[in-house]
């Protein structure tokens, strides 16, 4: 099973970004076939850098990490420090919830962070229902027959047996969603950073897998206070 979701996960990659290499292909090769007044003024590098009848494929992410990587490229829109991402940008955008999430690597934290805390909250919730509930059942059967007895423990085993069943695979859940968060903002601030030219903006999508993570922790640190 493991092995069939990794190939549908890479095939489903490729062919996504096939669609998207084609498509702005496409786009390109259309300027730069157009008329030379008109690519001068869409971009000079951009009409250097390729043949202008021979059609060529374009991989954007590619083209823009070579683009900003270079120094030269970007001396025209600002070069800063290698950490502005990750110390200054980050701080402007989350404030607290980007500190939370460096916290919670530096310690180490399991996967009981941001959301997972009102899904443990309601867990708890519902084993104190439960419990409630085995108690009633408990009192009950001490005045049944014997026979009828073993019946009500038997069922009340096989409910427990359900109830850990269900939080070891919650628990997993968890785990899982909680190391996509962390790696998707570990990787993409990491990718970003290393561009000598940073800006806010660039670094909005990482705003989902920050709220996932810690969106509930920054609410119950407010609220508890």
């Amino acid at each position: 099973l493991q092995s069939t979701t990794f190939w549908l996960v890479v095939i489903s990659f490729l062919l996504t970004s096939l669609v998207f290499i084609l498509l702005d292909s496409q786009f390109y090769n259309s300027i730069l076939s157009s008329s030379s007044s008109y690519r001068d003024d869409y971009n000079d590098t951009f009409s250097q850098n390729y043949n202008h009848h021979q059609p060529t494929f374009f991989i954007t992410p590619y083209n823009a990490l070579r683009y900003n990587s270079s120094i030269s490229n970007l001396s025209q829109h600002g070069i800063h420090p290698r950490f502005t991402h990750g110390l200054v940008n980050m701080t402007m955008l989350y404030g607290p919830l980007v500190w939370i999430y460096y916290y919670s690597i530096l310690i180490g934290r399991g996967s009981n962070v941001g959301v997972f805390r009102q899904i443990n909250v309601m867990q708890r919730q519902q084993q104190q229902q439960i419990k409630q509930e085995e108690d009633e059942v408990e009192k009950e059967t001490n005045q049944m027959p014997i026979t009828d007895n073993k019946k009500s423990n038997k069922k009340k085993g096989d409910n427990n047996d359900d109830g850990g069943n269900n939080s070891r695979s919650s628990g997993k859940i968890e785990f899982a969603i909680d190391r996509v968060c962390t790696l998707i903002v570990i990787f993409g601030l990491s990718i970003l950073s290393m561009a000598p030219h940073q800006e806010p903006r660039f670094l909005l999508p990482l705003v989902v897998p920050l709220v996932v993570l810690h969106g509930w922790d920054v609410i119950f640190f407010f609220t508890s206070n």
